[in-house]
């Protein structure tokens, strides 16, 4: 290839991108946006720049209307399968980097990009101008000649094929201008042009080699050998000349043909080009042209921009002006910061408070006078709190802010006004902290935090400064960023109140700004109603759970804790007594040499000795079940036991434990500070921890309420195989059902081992169980496990038809939804690595099941806490724990309460979904939690 100072290169977009689209790996923003397609149109750009430094270069696009070939036959690219979302969703990026590159799109309506390209190509063979077709597509090759040559892509974006004249008659067999007869002989089935029936390349090409053109051919039928083929072409001139005509590229389009406007510089505006791909991502290219002080700039102008308006509010009367304007808009978006995490204990130290984008306020309540620092009130350049100075009070406002409990009075009626929409990031925090401080804020409508998770339920990245860097490209200060870490942390009321304004502000700033994009993105995955109805209610139902906490047994624990340790001892006594080994069964090291020297154990995974392994070796040795349960009980102990009387607030004298939607990618709630997910109740040890959770007060008693085996249910539901359903429609016990099936027994005959067994089975699939995990666990052959799972299969085909059918339906959309919408993204089922893959069937199926249970339980927790805030149920809902609920209530109102909880339980699905198997709660009633709890 021999380019000259005056080079034009034509740039096929569509053909392209979608070149792009289907051989580049799947490329996404963190925000979900797809970007492959994109990212290689711009790549090739940059590449043709270094490469062969073109002085102009034409982006031929598709016209946005029908074109002429259209109309001039209907059927023109009918065959053509649909543009797919995830390429259609990327056009835009394409128009951005065009026009980022300092580029003039070329595009006519009622004219592809083809025609463009052969008008432009036309122009420089007039004016002797060497030009470049960068294209995919085959059709280009009839504009071909000694000045216009096409660079056809084979593989991405670097491996390029030059045709000159020579080299598309060696592949066509014929001369570039004589592919459009070709055509009209033989057809092209991507473009639905017909050609003449029965007519193929070879025939095609031969008839071109002998008469040249169609017309040609016409003219002299008389001389063509063979009546069939004769035949073929007597009675189809009309489709030839039809699809001659179709693909032929015009030379004439009515575009600008001033070549200056099409002058080629990538980096004439490098500030746009940069602030571009680092909003789609694209880092390498950043780093390609070195953009990555201009991108800082760009940063910062944004950020400054932003801060202009942010403002610090210490006087009554303008705080009372601005509360009009947020009673005039009817919404507010809010933020707290405090003196820490804990809403039961912690301060509020200023209200942050916006309605629109650019207009924020900051209302300093607790700051206090700090060291001297070198603090500049610009929290971009704010050095760490450990460069601050010893003695003196450099902050004027400390003394000038309002006091909390004015301010508190006077955002009350707003806050607690629900006709008052409320906007923020992580909202439960902000209303337990106003609970704590006796407000009760209502009118929830937005958080950006839970519309994140939402989108990327499989992320942990959903803090707001994550969120936005994600949303709006643009890194902002963390926390820590203001208040420093680990020792040298400071408190955030010792942050001087300029600089608190500006970081404050930010983050009302930031839900605002980023509302309408995530609204956009949840519409687009389906996903507002789940947000609307089930995330967004949610919100109050959690923190008032939070706020009301759990009362517990101090001095059972105490005990407990000292029963737990005599038998650690014994365990570890009984070890001793096994082998003749005194080790230490904390030490991983000291097991591994126990379990693979001594012992002379099979080695499984480089020595390790986690859960996985003991269970795969406990029938190896006496000696492993004693370590494993030593290891339980350690654990409990550590992890509750001794742990749990540290977390009971002195001014509650319960333990609140926090409730986190945005953990689990499945969409059930987790816990945490304690974990209460955890808490066995299959084993003696979990139960007696369970005792020490009791109601708060005399009289009253503890209910607790359970979906009975809700998953299987919803298994038969979804999959309506019949003898699942049947045997729920009848009160059979599944599990019994299937140990019968599985064993070939009759269902009056199963025993309590076989029917454990099926239990496994049933849940163990429902998860993903594979043969090998369930010989494990069942202590069985491989053979005899594989067994089994064929023996369920037969018992439940239609159970094996909708595990294959999700599977599929995820391998094509590339994410699987629950009953109510919720969507989870899983790629790594149609990953080449075959673990991958089955790890993300078992996530696939898992989160329809499981996603599904979770989302019937929220819908439970919304109807059953508007029934406690309205008085029809007198009781507080203070757990959740997967599908039970705990509540504490009268004694004597508890039976009548039970039933009306069950009844709501049973029935909050029917609004949105009649289920075949109906849902069945058991109810729990007593001085603990154990004893509530339906085993």
């Amino acid at each position: 290839m021999h380019s000259t100072p005056d080079s034009l290169f034509l740039v096929d977009v569509a053909g392209l991108i979608y070149r792009f689209f289907y051989t580049l790996p799947p490329m996404t923003t963190q925000a979900g946006q797809p970007t492959n397609a994109a990212f290689g149109f711009a790549r090739t750009l940059l590449s043709l720049n270094r490469e062969f430094n073109p002085r102009y270069l034409v982006a031929a696009m598709e016209s946005k209307t029908p074109t002429f070939r259209h109309q001039m036959y209907q059927e023109y690219k009918a065959h053509r399968e649909k543009m797919p979302d995830n390429l259609r969703s990327q056009l835009p990026i394409v128009e951005e980097i065009i026009l980022a590159m300092g580029l003039n799109p070329a595009q006519a309506d009622g004219f592809e990009a083809d025609d463009i390209i052969g008008t432009m190509a036309q122009t420089a063979e007039t004016r002797g101008i060497q030009a470049y077709i960068i294209t995919g597509d085959k059709d280009m090759l009839q504009l071909v000649t000694d000045r216009v040559h096409v660079l056809m892509c084979k593989k991405g974006t670097s491996d390029l094929e030059e045709y000159d004249p020579q080299k598309v008659r060696d592949t066509m067999g014929v001369d570039p201008i004589r592919i459009i007869d070709l055509k009209a002989l033989e057809g092209d089935k991507s473009d639905n042009i017909p050609g003449v029936p029965g007519i193929g390349n070879k025939t095609a090409v031969k008839l071109l080699s002998q008469f040249e053109t169609v017309e040609v051919i016409y003219a002299k039928l008389e001389q063509i050998e063979g009546k069939p083929l004769l035949k073929k072409l007597s009675e189809n001139k009309n489709l030839a000349d039809l699809s001659k005509r179709l693909a032929t590229i015009k030379t004439d389009v009515p575009i600008d043909l001033n070549l200056e406007n099409y002058a080629f510089d990538p980096q004439k505006q490098p500030s746009q080009l940069a602030d571009l791909f680092n909003r789609y991502s694209f880092k390498s290219l950043i780093n390609e042209l070195n953009l990555t002080e201009q991108l800082e700039d760009v940063n910062k102008e944004k950020i400054a921009d932003m801060a202009a308006s942010f403002r610090t509010v210490i006087d009554k009367i303008e705080l009372s002006e601005f509360l009009k304007t947020v009673i005039a808009a009817k919404r507010l978006c809010i933020d707290l910061e405090t003196t820490g995490l804990d809403n039961i204990q912690d301060q509020i130290v200023g209200f942050s408070l916006a309605t629109k984008i650019g207009d924020a306020i900051y209302i300093p309540v607790r700051h206090i006078h700090v060291k001297k620092s070198d603090y500049t009130g610009d929290i971009f350049d704010q050095p760490q709190p450990d460069q601050q100075d010893s003695n003196c009070n450099d902050d004027p406002l400390v003394d000038q802010q309002l006091n909390p409990e004015i301010v508190l009075s006077m955002l009350r009626p707003i806050l607690e006004d629900p006709a008052i929409k409320k906007l923020g990031h992580n909202l439960k925090f902000d209303i337990g902290m106003l609970m704590s401080a006796g407000v009760e804020m209502q009118g929830v409508s937005f958080d950006s935090m839970l519309a994140s998770y939402l989108l990327e339920p499989s992320s942990r990245r959903h803090s707001l400064k994550n969120v936005a860097s994600q949303q709006l490209s643009i890194p902002f200060k963390t926390y820590e960023d203001i208040v420093g870490k680990g020792k040298k942390q400071i408190c955030f009321s010792e942050v001087d109140i300029p600089t608190a304004t500006q970081y404050a502000c930010f983050d009302v700033d930031l839900v605002l700004r980023l509302e309408d994009q995530l609204r956009s993105q949840l519409q687009d995955n389906d996903l507002m109603s789940v947000f609307e109805t089930l995330e967004i209610p949610l919100i109050n139902v959690l923190a008032t759970m939070e706020f009301h906490g759990v009362a517990v047994d101090e001095n059972l624990l105490k005990k407990l804790s000292i029963k737990m340790a005599e038998n650690e001892l014994d365990l570890i006594a009984q070890v001793r007594n096994l082998t003749g080994k005194d080790i230490n069964l904390n030490s991983p090291k000291q097991v591994a040499e126990l379990l693979f020297d001594d012992l002379a154990l099979p080695t499984v995974k480089k020595r390790s000795t986690d859960v996985s392994v003991l269970e795969e070796l406990q029938f190896a040795h006496d000696v492993i079940p004693i370590i494993m349960e030593y290891r339980q009980v350690s654990k409990l102990r550590s992890t509750y036991v001794d742990v749990l009387p540290t977390l009971i607030k002195k001014s509650t004298k319960r333990i609140h434990t926090s409730f986190n939607q945005h953990i689990t990618a499945t969409g059930r709630l987790s816990s945490s500070d304690p974990n209460l997910q955890n808490v066995p109740i299959r084993t003696e040890a979990g139960r007696n921890i369970r005792k020490a959770f009791i109601p708060g007060g005399k009289g009253r008693v503890l209910i607790a309420a359970d979906y009975s085996q809700v998953e299987i249910r919803l298994l038969a539901d979804f999959s309506k195989d019949p003898t699942l359903v049947n045997a729920f429609t009848h009160g059979e016990d599944i599990h019994a059902r299937t140990a019968a099936a599985v064993f070939g027994v009759d269902i009056t005959d199963v025993t309590k081992d076989q029917r454990r067994y099926a239990k496994t089975i049933n849940f163990g699939l429902i998860y993903g169980m594979r043969e090998f995990n369930l010989a494990r666990t069942l202590g069985i052959s491989r053979p005899e496990a594989a067994t089994f799972i064929e023996n369920y299969f037969n018992q439940y085909p239609s159970v094996r038809d909708f595990i294959d059918n999700t599977l599929e339906q995820a391998r094509i959309n590339g994410y699987v939804s629950t009953m109510f919408g919720r969507r989870r993204y899983v790629p790594e089922v149609n990953s080449q690595n075959k673990n991958e893959q089955q790890a993300g069937f078992r996530a696939a199926f898992n989160t329809i099941i499981q996603g599904t249970a979770a989302d019937i339980i929220k819908i439970a927790m919304i109807k059953i806490h508007e029934k406690i805030k309205s008085g029809e149920i007198p009781a507080q809902m203070i757990l959740q724990v997967h599908d039970e609920l705990v509540f504490e209530v009268n004694e004597q109102d508890a039976s009548p309460t039970g039933e009306k909880i069950k009844q709501i339980m049973e029935n909050c699905v029917k609004p949105y979904h009649e289920m075949i198997v109906p849902l069945v709660a058991d109810i729990g009633i007593g001085p603990n939690w154990v004893e509530t709890t339906p085993l």
